[in-house]
């Protein structure tokens, strides 16, 4: 059975641009997708870096990532309860390092690989069920030479 969720009443998304672990401000924005309930007041952080797309089935990657990382993509969308919106979706910063995630045979797989070829500092990472370790090489690796992590520590 095909269904839509054209839900357009915006939430917002303080959990996206927040400064918590990735894995779990993933995880409170997949969390709050069970509920009506608004998010509550979160202070917006400087943001390092960014993350496109959708939440992976191994959040063990997302420790990867600074706890300044805003988060962008379809787990935007998810935050803000509207996953039809495109023009959220589609939204990233230019300035920040970020990586545009996809699993593999996802339908957001194309939109992924098209803005990050549209974005001045991006890395597409195609990942299915685990983060093995060159996964995990490649989002460190990306970082470290975009000035979000210092090698030397």
């Amino acid at each position: 059975m095909t269904t839509r969720n054209i839900e357009a009443t915006p939430f917002g998304t303080p959990l996206c641009k927040a400064e918590l672990a990735l894995p779990e401000k993933i995880e409170r924005i997949c969390t709050s997708i069970q509920t009506t309930a608004g998010h509550g007041q979160l202070p917006a952080c400087q943001a390092t870096a960014g993350f496109w797309g959708v939440p992976p089935r191994d959040f063990s990657m997302l420790s990867l990532f600074p706890d300044t990382t805003h988060v962008y993509g379809w787990s935007r969308c998810m935050e803000n309860k509207t996953p039809a919106d495109l023009e959220l979706e589609s939204h990233f910063n230019p300035a920040l390092p970020t990586i545009f995630f996809a699993q593999s045979f996802c339908a957001k797989t194309a939109l992924a690989k098209h803005l990050a070829s549209q974005h001045p500092r991006a890395l597409f990472l195609d990942c299915d069920i685990t983060a093995g370790s060159s996964v995990r090489a490649k989002i460190q690796a990306f970082l470290e030479l975009s000035g979000v992590y210092d090698a030397s520590c």
